[in-house]
């Protein structure tokens, strides 16, 4: 069986083959297609250093956990200020984050079937991965909340 080290390398590669596929396949989704040149470079960007991110996340000590934490926070906020100053409504920005996140998830089941993988390594994979996009996601939604209250008080 793979430790849990392997087992995250397997799912990084993985990820990253099936997220450039799935992305080249759904390019005029209008998460996608609301972006100019430089806002998807700089989306592409942020998306290498989450799956990076997340690759320690799923493989780091608990005692990591709170610092690699703090990392996603500001990656979400960044793809947040991203999507909403270029016009995304805040469904569509979590449209996007699903996307990655089903991929992601789907990437994790597909791993026993090609690997052997422990099951409870594979939970212990999938909780993490989903305590890391969870935090992603509501980062997103506390920019697209404190954006508009802002703009509630300038008005």
């Amino acid at each position: 069986m793979m430790g849990s080290n392997q087992v995250a390398a397997e799912w990084a590669d993985r990820a990253l083959e099936t997220t450039r596929q799935e992305i080249v396949s759904r390019r005029d989704e209008n998460w996608l297609s609301t972006f100019d040149n430089g806002t998807r470079a700089s989306n592409k960007r942020l998306g290498q250093q989450l799956l990076g991110l997340t690759m320690q996340y799923i493989s780091a000590p608990e005692e990591d956990l709170p610092r690699l934490m703090k990392q996603a926070h500001a990656i979400g906020h960044q793809y947040g200020e991203m999507a909403y100053e270029s016009g995304l409504p805040l469904t569509e920005a979590l449209q996007a984050t699903l996307f990655f996140r089903d991929l992601l998830i789907e990437t994790a089941l597909q791993l026993p079937e090609n690997m052997p993988v422990k099951p409870q390594a594979n939970i212990r994979l999938m909780r993490k991965i989903n305590h890391l996009l969870n935090a992603i996601q509501l980062q997103i939604a506390e920019v697209y909340d404190g954006s508009s209250s802002d703009i509630l008080y300038r008005g």
